[in-house]
């Protein structure tokens, strides 16, 4: 999908203005789509300032909003012609990371509310990490 997404971006703007960023570090819903399909997820120009800054504005509107609406509607097309062929392909060789079962296991192991109790912080506790062995345990005094 990346590459078709590529072909048109570059037959659109030329390719001396398409660049591959490869891994990002940023956490997305696209990226959390990504661990069970085919996704493809671009970044166009036409914006100046840093991203979520105070000064981010658009620069170029044609460049930031019609360029990549135009490569996506013909990605769109090129992977629906012929009866969805190319679609067919792609989710034919897309090798998923998790099912979508495996998915929501993990987002529902991860998406649990913890609260801090600061009297049990308080309390000695018995499976706690022993003491340093200068220190006396607790409940012992020093001798």
């Amino acid at each position: 999908m990346a590459k078709v997404f590529r072909e048109n971006a570059i037959s659109l703007l030329g390719e001396e203005h398409f660049a591959s960023a490869g891994h990002r570090t940023g956490s997305t819903d696209m990226g959390d789509l990504s661990h069970v399909m085919p996704v493809v997820h671009p970044y166009m120009g036409g914006a100046a300032g840093g991203h979520h800054g105070a000064d981010f504005a658009i620069a170029d509107p044609l460049l930031a909003y019609v360029a990549p609406a135009k490569a996506l509607a013909l990605t769109a097309v090129d992977l629906l012609w012929d009866d969805g062929a190319l679609a067919r392909e792609v989710l034919r060789s897309s090798k998923p990371r998790m099912t979508k079962g495996e998915y929501l296991a993990f987002q529902r192991g991860v998406a649990r509310r913890e609260v801090f109790d600061a009297e049990a912080m308080d309390a000695p506790s018995p499976s706690s990490s022993p003491p340093h062995p200068t220190s006396p345990r607790w409940g012992e005094e020093k001798r």
